[in-house]
């Protein structure tokens, strides 16, 4: 059975991540070169997109631009923590 029958209109490269809007970023060779060696630190299994926008949405919430996202194995930051939520 030949693919390219079955799925006619299938578009190559990762799903789509959602809404939002696209926007191009050129890097010169020493960017890219820091955010390839930010993949393989961080086990080498996203795209430069997915990584490019961890990197940009950690940068974001360290200066208070984006609320800090509560991660699984993170618990409350200093500043959040006071005597109601005293274990």
């Amino acid at each position: 059975m030949d693919i390219d029958k079955e799925h006619p209109h299938r578009k190559r490269g990762p799903r789509a991540t959602g809404k939002g809007t696209p926007v191009l970023v050129r890097l010169q060779p020493d960017l890219l070169r820091a955010l390839d060696m930010f993949i393989d630190r961080s086990g080498g299994r996203m795209s430069r997109p997915e990584a490019l926008r961890l990197a940009f949405r950690e940068w974001a919430e360290s200066l208070g631009y984006l609320p800090h996202e509560l991660h699984a194995e993170e618990g409350k930051r200093p500043e959040e923590l006071n005597a109601s939520n005293d274990d």
